[in-house]
């Protein structure tokens, strides 16, 4: 008979060994702040100066907004989660609550952006019309992913914070 190699759950246990992180949280947490950061730094500038009141500024931001909230939601994301496995419930507050500022930002920045359709879609040369419809439609549909998965992701956030105090 030869010989097989078994698995014993808990064996690890009894030989006093533990999994170690590959990578230490504190180096994830450092990475999401720095996305964070920067992420919100190129989106804070889409911004300044305000034109409120000029509907391509309006409507040119909200939609470069929409698009740049990648970086941001992944530095989030990733804040999220190191606060969660390492009990932070300090780091879960901050991750929440820029969640819920975001989300604002995305309703405000969606109810601007509507307001200005029917404008671009009169000035509009008839040829270019249906690549505005299509940039029309794919911000309202980032618009909308957005708003649900920030309103989640600070729900959740925030749920944590509270039960980890």
């Amino acid at each position: 008979m030869t010989d097989t190699p078994r698995i014993i759950v808990g064996e690890e246990e009894r030989s006093g060994k533990t999994l170690k992180p590959v990578v230490p949280f504190e180096i994830i947490t450092v990475l999401g702040c720095a996305l964070v950061c920067v992420g919100g730094l190129d989106l804070v500038l889409l911004w300044v100066p305000f034109r409120f009141g000029v509907a391509e500024w309006e409507f040119g931001t909200v939609s470069r907004f929409l698009d740049g909230l990648p970086v941001l939601t992944v530095g989030l994301a990733i804040l999220l989660v190191s606060g969660a496995l390492n009990a932070r419930a300090w780091l879960l507050w901050v991750t929440g609550i820029v969640s819920v500022l975001v989300w604002v930002a995305v309703l405000v920045g969606t109810v601007v952006y509507a307001l200005d359709i029917p404008l671009a879609l009169k000035a509009t040369d008839p040829g270019l019309l249906l690549g505005l419809k299509k940039g029309v439609a794919k911000t309202l549909g980032e618009a909308a992913v957005y708003g649900v998965a920030y309103l989640v992701f600070a729900r959740g956030a925030l749920r944590m914070a509270r039960s980890s105090r």
